[in-house]
């Protein structure tokens, strides 16, 4: 189940909150920024006084006489305070969609969207943290499967040349897996995110570590890479699907032998571990789900 616009008592399971950029966005719309902290004071109290009053007099005869009072107040104070302090952080998320929402700044065709809108997709949810690798390039056996994949997608590229030729080549992809290898292990790990919607759009994302609510690990070994449900995210668009063969370097911004060497390593480093080219990317702001009652 997707957000919903109408405010109804629907409860969201959030996964992923970048709340550094929520809570800029959320900034833009309020005079004096976010709040940080909010306090709420409560007392409550009664007071009881008692008075009491004692006055005399006497007579002496040709003198006169002589009178004398005291007066007495007694009084007792009770109060009973609390304080709360509430942390606003926690619903900026469900302000962040209400507002845009009321504002109409969504856009969820994306067959329409536009680079730089804020987009909402919803679909089958896929996250893998790129530092489980690690584990495979200390294990020999799964180092070579590894490589014997990469030189076996190499080799689609000459099937069809004549059978000399062929061997040849093999050696060659064979050589080239080895160092595609030696490339990825010295590649930062990340973490990332594929939505796959109803429209057979394919979203590519990449997550900060730290805006994951739980860890990478407990959702591999409870599920897999796929998270099961229908999961909604919350971002900005900023990629589109390749359209033929566009340069991924702008000769214009670097040139020289760094540029062509960056020709050479940018276009191997997102085969092996970034955006494929059918997928729209996402810069993500939020990741959710309702909870079903």
């Amino acid at each position: 189940m997707a957000y919903n616009d109408q405010r109804t008592n629907l409860v969201y399971d959030y996964l992923y909150q970048d709340t550094q950029r929520v809570t800029s966005f959320l900034s833009e719309f309020e005079t004096h920024g976010v709040l940080s902290q909010v306090k709420s004071t409560e007392s409550a109290g009664s007071t009881e006084s008692v008075k009491t009053s004692i006055s005399g007099g006497v007579k002496v005869a040709i003198v006169g006489h002589g009178e004398g009072g005291q007066d007495t107040t007694t009084s007792s104070e009770l109060k009973d305070g609390a304080e709360r302090t509430y942390d606003p952080v926690l619903k900026y998320a469900r302000s962040l969609l209400d507002f845009l929402s009321d504002q109409e700044m969504i856009c969820r065709d994306l067959s329409s969207a536009r680079i730089g809108q804020f987009v909402l997709v919803s679909g089958s949810l896929g996250i893998f943290d790129f530092k489980m690798l690690d584990i495979i390039w200390d294990i020999p056996v799964f180092r070579q499967m590894a490589e014997a994949a990469i030189s076996s997608g190499l080799e689609a590229s000459f099937a069809n040349l004549p059978r000399p030729q062929q061997i040849a080549a093999k050696a060659q992809a064979n050589k080239n897996a080895k160092s595609m290898m030696d490339l990825i292990q010295k590649l930062p790990n990340t973490v990332q995110a594929r939505i796959s919607t109803n429209e057979d759009f394919s979203i590519y994302s990449s997550l900060q570590s730290n805006g994951l609510i739980g860890s990478t690990i407990d959702i591999l070994l409870k599920n897999g890479i796929k998270v099961p449900g229908e999961w909604s995210m919350l971002g900005i668009l900023d990629a589109l699907p390749d359209q033929g063969d566009e340069p991924l370097i702008d000769e214009n911004m670097i040139s020289g032998p760094f540029g062509s060497l960056l020709n050479t390593f940018v276009p191997l480093a997102r085969k092996f571990s970034g955006r494929p080219p059918h997928a729209f990317g996402v810069t993500p702001l939020l990741i959710f789900r309702a909870v079903v009652t």
